[in-house]
């Protein structure tokens, strides 16, 4: 499997070091427009990768030609987010860069899925699949995967047991108005209530909890990228073993006509959203992170 990464920085090359690890991929390319970057980090994962067993291909340049051939390409270029900004600031900036990597990238791919990680993630990947004109399940975000991820750890970390005993949803929008699906999260294989190991208002402050934390982890350190690159890598891992596991990406809505997140099989083919009934509460912030999406999507003009 070959897997291109458009955008060299902290996430993107954070994944391939990721995706190396676990052997996931047997050529892997870093697009970059910064080609030192791209080419210096080819190298240094180039000469680790020997530890793993497994001889991959690594390349790094500026040239989107290198693409060609991909089964998969993420795109984790963009203005990253900074201390006191929300992910919606960011979005009339990331729209033209993601128009112009669209456009030098559809001269040398014409099947590959498209994994959009660059924020606002929802926005982003609906510009990715307009811009396109791939087929929707060809074409889907990175979504709420990390922030369930950070849901998961969160709760797994308070009631010291095995993260793997945890499901938690996070979903809509990757942003703001996401929310915490009590409805659809278990422990240990119960639903939260069930297993009382937790109430629902433990679940709820945990849950408010996770939404800032990307916004701590960055005040502290600048920067969030070891579990950005886990999420994005369990997502090609899915793609690439043809898994069809369920995972909260973010994919196309067709009452709606925006990219948000839910639940959806992943595979080889792409990302097929998957129905899932939400309690009433639920529904209510489901319904206004499609709201919110919407006007953004809106001001894109496409």
């Amino acid at each position: 499997m070959k897997a291109t990464i458009i955008g060299a920085g902290q996430v993107g090359s954070t994944t391939g070091f990721y995706l190396l690890a676990g052997k996931t991929v047997d050529e892997l390319a870093f697009i970059d427009v910064a080609e030192d970057r791209a080419r210096g980090e080819a190298l240094d994962l180039m000469h680790a990768s020997s530890h793993f067993g497994k001889s991959v291909v690594v390349s790094g340049s500026s040239d989107f030609a290198d693409a060609q051939g991909s089964d998969i390409v993420v795109i984790t270029a963009g203005i990253p987010r900074r201390p006191g900004d929300n992910r919606l600031d960011l979005l009339k900036k990331n729209t033209a860069i993601m128009g112009e990597i669209i456009d030098d990238l559809m001269e040398h791919v014409d099947d590959s899925i498209l994994l959009v990680v660059s924020n606002p993630v929802d926005v982003m990947t609906y510009v990715a699949q307009k811009k396109s004109g791939f087929d929707y399940q060809k074409v889907f975000g990175l979504g709420t995967v990390l922030d369930s991820l950070r849901l998961r750890s969160t709760i797994a970390n308070k009631l010291s047991v095995n993260p793997l005993e945890v499901s938690a949803l996070m979903a809509g929008e990757h942003g703001d108005s996401m929310f915490a699906a009590y409805s659809q999260s278990k422990i240990s294989g119960e639903s939260v209530e069930e297993s009382g190991k937790m109430t629902k208002e433990e679940f709820i402050e945990i849950a408010v909890q996770v939404r800032a934390t990307a916004a701590e982890v960055i005040q502290l350190k600048g920067a969030t990228y070891y579990a950005p690159a886990v999420a994005v890598g369990s997502v090609v891992e899915a793609v690439s073993g043809d898994k069809g596991e369920i995972m909260p990406v973010s994919t196309y809505n067709s009452e709606h006509r925006i990219y948000v997140s839910t639940l959806a099989k992943v595979g080889r083919r792409g990302a097929n959203p998957i129905q899932i009934q939400f309690n009433e509460k639920e529904q209510f912030l489901f319904e206004e992170s499609v709201k919110i999406l919407k006007e953004a999507c809106e001001m894109t003009g496409l």
